[in-house]
């Protein structure tokens, strides 16, 4: 009997394909040679066809679904982070991380040694780069027109802005 019970179960990860190729390959010819083999594997079979075929997924019923949407439309929303965040809380953090960079600053100032030797600039020379014919008048003068007509499209796209905001009333 217990040798029954193993042979199902190797059957068993044989049809559900959880064994492996190895124990397959042995399994497959076990069932084509040997009676005992092939009478359970039909055994399985005919016992995984019949479940496969009367088995249907569990809908639940439409008043459960309505029960559920009421109970969810039931619930109360949850009120704005206003009314449960402290402001004095947020200002106090606000205010020491303030004062841990006023300390931090304080600090590099005063361990910083201020003698006239290291407030020496250190030389410094561009290399030289041949651009004397790149800024001519001409250049100069369509570089500030350029500018001052992305100005010019800014303005009109705060302005438009502004007055949308305010329902677009007055001209």
């Amino acid at each position: 009997m217990e040798q029954d019970e193993e042979i199902i179960a190797q059957i068993w990860q044989y049809v559900d394909g959880d064994c492996s190729v190895e124990d397959s390959r042995r399994i497959a010819r076990l069932v084509a040679t040997d009676e005992q083999w092939a009478a359970l594997y039909a055994e399985v079979l005919s016992f995984n066809a019949t479940v496969a075929a009367h088995l249907e997924a569990e809908q639940p019923s439409l008043r459960f679904t309505k029960n559920v949407m009421e109970t969810i439309g039931a619930t109360q929303v949850l009120p704005s982070p206003r009314g449960y965040v402290n402001p004095f809380v947020i200002k106090g953090i606000a205010a020491f991380l303030l004062l841990a960079l006023v300390v931090v600053t304080g600090f590099a100032v005063y361990t910083t040694d201020l003698s006239a030797a290291t407030l020496l600039v250190p030389a410094f020379t561009l290399p030289h780069l041949p651009v004397k014919g790149i800024f001519t008048p001409s250049v100069l003068y369509s570089v500030i027109g350029a500018n001052i007509i992305f100005a010019l499209l800014l303005g009109d796209v705060l302005l438009r802005r502004k007055w949308a905001a305010r329902g677009g009333e007055g001209s």
